[in-house]
């Protein structure tokens, strides 16, 4: 077995399509936990240039977002593609925790940009990241 193949199966480095929706299914079992949850659309798969660090980034700032709300009510996120970029959108103003990793994420995955506004919050990356059918 060729070592390098061996040292990304080690580091879970293969790739998983259904990545995203499993890391959402995730974060929606831990609001439920807490009377709350996500209302979010059917997720696209996630491309090999995607990988694994698309789903935990995704995942980590649907869990942020709603951590900082209050009320416990659902985050609504939506996932949208159109010019060569997708865009995950979180319907209220982000916490200074959800844009503390934004910033972090944007210099880890570099092609990414986070901007906030009062009434939510927009996260875009290449949608190359995602499988073209999805």
């Amino acid at each position: 077995m060729d070592r390098r193949r061996l040292g990304s199966e080690l580091l879970l480095e293969r790739h998983e399509p259904r990545a995203l929706s499993l890391a959402l299914e995730l974060v929606d079992g831990a609001l439920a936990d807490q009377g709350g949850g996500l209302i979010s659309c059917a997720w696209p798969s996630v491309s090999q240039t995607g990988g694994w660090r698309l789903a935990w980034a995704v995942a980590g700032l649907a869990w942020r977002a709603a951590a900082s709300q209050a009320d416990r009510v659902a985050l609504v996120l939506r996932l949208d593609r159109s010019a060569g970029e997708a865009r995950l959108e979180g319907d209220r103003a982000p916490s200074e925790v959800l844009v503390t990793r934004a910033h972090e994420l944007e210099r880890e995955l570099p092609s990414s940009r986070f901007d906030a506004r009062a009434d939510g919050w927009t996260w875009s990356f290449p949608d190359t990241w995602l499988e073209a059918g999805a």
